[in-house]
Formats: C-alpha cells, structure tokens, sequence
C-alpha cells in the first residue's frame, strides 16, 4: 500500500513542507521539539554564537529540565539564576556556572552573518549567511526585507539561487521563527542580543577570488583561515574545481590537494597565504 504522508508536524503540528526537488517532506518551526536540541547545538556552535559551556551535552541537560526549550532562553538564564541556583545542581559548580554566563555574555554581541548562520535556515551554511548579510549589511536592514517579503534582490549575488530564496522565504513565513528572531534581537535595539552590521572587506586583495583550505595548518586553523580569506574580499571554498583562483595547503592535505594538481590550480602553503596579506 502507497504510504501517505502527514500534513502536519506530528511533533508540534506546523504544516510540513517539500521542495519539488526534494523527496524529503520538513517541518521548519524552529521551536518544534523533535529538532530543537539539534537546532540549539547549531545555535551555540563555534561558526555560530560560539558558546564555551554549552555542548551537546549541557544542551540536552538544559533541555530536559526545562530551562532551555529556544535560543533566547540561553540569554535569559542568568537573570533567572537567584531562583534556579545552577551551582546546586549536579555537575555544576559556583565557578562553572559563572564561566558559563561569563561565555553566554561575551556572545550576546554578534555580526550579521553568524546570526543568520545560527538561525540553521535550510541551505543557509556558512558562505551562504556571508553573502546575505554583504547583501543587506545590517539586521535591521535584513529583518524589515524578510518582514516585507523583499528579498529577491539576493538573487543578484554569485552563489544565491532560486531554491536558496525560497527556502529563506519559507523559514520566516513561520511565525515561530519569527517569534525567536524578535526575542533574540528585537528591532535592533530592543532584544538580548545585539546583531552587529556587517563589515565589507578592508581590502580587495583576494576580490572575485575562490579559495580552498586543505590539510592541517601550523600557525591558523582552518576556519580561522576562511575567515581571513573572506575579510580580504575572497569566497572560501570547500570542494576544489575548475573555479578555483588557489589552493593554499597544510600538512596532510589528501584529495583536495591532488584534484587540485590534476587541474593545475595554482597551490600554496600556509605561510605564502599569510605573505600574501602582509604585503597589504
């Protein structure tokens, strides 16, 4: 017998969603129980709001005890402290419960595209958040277009296609989600977290150019990298192609390294990348 699919969320009931592409059927309410662990772990990973403290396995304490259920809660735990005492429960301590809001302070200040990043919009990964915020350069800017349904100008950037637009357009049809990025960041003024514009290149050193990061490095690590590619105007790649300007390649870079031979793509080493920029 042909299997019919539900309509709605089993979980949280929200009407569930599929790209004509796809075979997979999504529900994408943020706050939906049977995601959100895996959406608060995205939310405080290292490329997100990068919060020392809570792993996967302090988020799913947090969970389970009722104290975190969505990302605005993470900044509200402190205020909340004089009744929950932290430092009483098992595992915890006076000074770990201080170095975690100590951890969850210091992230309540974050750029453009990390936020957009954290949200775990589908397709919206690291390079893409990148391009959306250079597009709008700040929250307020982004927040009013998504409310307006005025994003399709998105579509003018290299690496932003129709599927992507779509998939943004459907995350903030959800009013969950929009619930959480007002509770997170407000107006721009008005919220626990403060969403900083993003900054453009300070130099056009690696402008209109792709980069790939192979292999282990000794002064930088390999997102630190990206990172510094991308503060000089370079898209950093992760899959090595015709299209790629250079490779820049550490210890034990494997595959990537002799894709990018067979394709005499030009390659470098760690300190030749960081010679590059000190020319500046």
């Amino acid at each position: 017998m042909p299997f019919v699919f539900p309509e709605a969320c089993p979980r949280c009931g929200s009407v569930l969603l599929k790209d004509e592409d796809e075979v997979a059927i999504k529900c994408i309410n943020i706050n939906c129980e049977a995601q959100i662990v895996e959406r608060l772990i995205h939310f405080v990973s290292k490329l997100a709001f990068d919060i020392d403290g809570l792993g996967e396995q302090n988020i799913k304490f947090f969970f389970d005890t009722g104290l975190i259920k969505s990302p605005p809660d993470i900044f509200l735990l402190e205020s909340k402290n004089a009744d929950i005492r932290l430092e009483k429960l098992e595992g915890w301590g006076k000074q770990s419960v201080q170095n975690l809001f100590d951890s969850i302070n210091k992230a309540r200040k974050i750029s453009l595209d990390k936020f957009i990043y954290a949200l775990g919009i589908p397709q919206v990964g690291r390079s893409v958040s990148k391009l959306v915020a250079c597009f709008f350069r700040s929250y307020e800017n982004f927040l009013k277009s998504v409310e307006n349904k005025d994003i399709a100008g998105l579509l003018t950037m290299d690496g932003i296609g129709e599927s992507i637009l779509e998939d943004i357009e459907k995350f903030f049809e959800n009013d969950n989600n929009k619930d959480v990025v007002k509770k997170l960041a407000g107006n721009g003024t008005d919220g626990v977290v403060t969403v900083l514009d993003m900054e453009l290149p300070e130099n056009n050193l690696f402008q209109n150019k792709t980069i790939v990061f192979t292999g282990t490095f000794e002064n930088l690590s390999r997102e630190d990298a990206k990172e510094l590619a991308e503060k000089y105007g370079a898209k950093a790649s992760s899959s090595v192609s015709a299209k790629t300007s250079f490779v820049v390649a550490g210890e034990n870079a494997g595959k990537k390294l002799e894709q990018a031979q067979k394709l005499g793509i030009n390659i470098i080493s760690e300190q030749d990348f960081l010679e590059l920029i000190k020319k500046i």
